[in-house]
C-alpha cells in the first residue's frame, strides 16, 4: 500500500487522478469532505477499518460492509459525502 498523508494517497486527493473535466465537475463540498476524511483517517482505521464509510461535515454519516448500502445511505444524506473503504481507499473495487 502507498504512503498516505492527511491530503490523501501520496499527498493528493483521489480526484486528482480523474480526467480534468470530471474532477472539475465535483462539488467543492465533496472535495472538502475528502480532505476532512484524510485528516480523520488515522482514527477511522481504528474504529472503521475495512468498512465502507460515507464521511461528511467531519463525521461518518453511514458505515457498513456493503458498498451499495453505504452509497444509498450517502445519497440519502445529501451532503456530498466522500465514500471509501477505510484502509483500502486506492484498491480497485467492483460494485454490483
Amino acid at each position: 500500500m502507498g504512503r498516505y498523508s492527511p491530503a490523501g494517497p501520496a499527498g493528493k486527493g483521489l480526484a486528482d487522478g480523474l480526467p480534468p473535466e470530471v474532477a472539475a465537475a465535483l462539488p467543492p463540498e465533496w472535495r472538502a469532505n475528502e480532505a476532512a476524511y484524510w485528516a480523520a483517517r488515522p482514527a477511522l482505521l481504528a474504529t472503521h477499518g475495512g468498512l465502507w464509510v460515507a464521511f461528511a461535515d467531519g463525521v461518518v454519516v453511514a458505515a457498513g460492509p456493503s458498498a451499495v448500502e453505504v452509497l444509498h445511505a450517502a445519497a440519502a444524506a445529501g451532503r456530498h459525502p466522500f465514500v471509501a473503504r477505510v484502509g483500502e481507499e486506492t484498491e480497485p473495487t467492483n460494485i454490483r
